[in-house]
């Protein structure tokens, strides 16, 4: 339940990430102590799904996060601005993990 003082924002995407044929949840919400991207993956053999990264990030978002290829490798990673950071979550084929880019400059 949200509280009715919630004044931040909640984004959600659904896209296969990491390649298992199911689509992979990232959802972001706003609150005092930044921006939270937790990513979801579904749990194998299940219908449910399963946080398997978080990281709070400092500022609230700037524009709705997009799911595009930024690097044009073919595949597509989960763009986000803050006030303070820009950055880009992504599935490490060679790790088998959810990492997140330090800040950058466009």
């Amino acid at each position: 339940m949200v509280s009715p003082s919630f004044a931040g924002q909640v984004t959600m995407a659904a896209y296969d990430f990491n390649g298992d044929g199911y689509d992979d949840i990232i959802r972001t919400d706003e609150d005092d102590e930044g921006t939270s991207i937790r990513v979801y993956a579904r749990i194998e053999g299940s219908f449910f799904c399963k946080p398997v990264f978080v990281s709070v990030v400092p500022g609230r978002l700037m524009q709705v996060p997009e799911v595009i290829d930024v690097n044009k490798d073919g595949r597509k990673e989960y763009f986000f601005v803050t006030g303070e950071e820009r950055g880009i979550i992504y599935y490490d084929y060679k790790d088998n993990e959810y990492k997140k880019t330090a800040s950058f400059d466009f």
